[in-house]
């Protein structure tokens, strides 16, 4: 099942695990102290499928 699902990725709102979380040219608004915040929320709300599940950074989003 897919849900998609608005969000205010600027504030703390746990919503269980997801197989996958897709966000692109996110972190280009955050400011240097809220994107290692926001990237160590996406992992522990990540619950990979298996081993071979990997996450991507965008090259849009510059250096994080």
């Amino acid at each position: 099942m897919v849900t998609f699902a608005p969000m205010n990725l600027a504030q703390v709102v746990y919503m269980g695990k997801f197989d996958c979380i897709f966000c692109m040219n996110v972190l280009i608004y955050f400011s240097e102290d809220g994107k290692p915040q926001l990237i160590q929320r996406f992992y522990e709300y990540w619950s990979p499928v298996d081993i071979s599940s990997w996450a991507t950074p965008n090259p849009s989003t510059g250096p994080m």
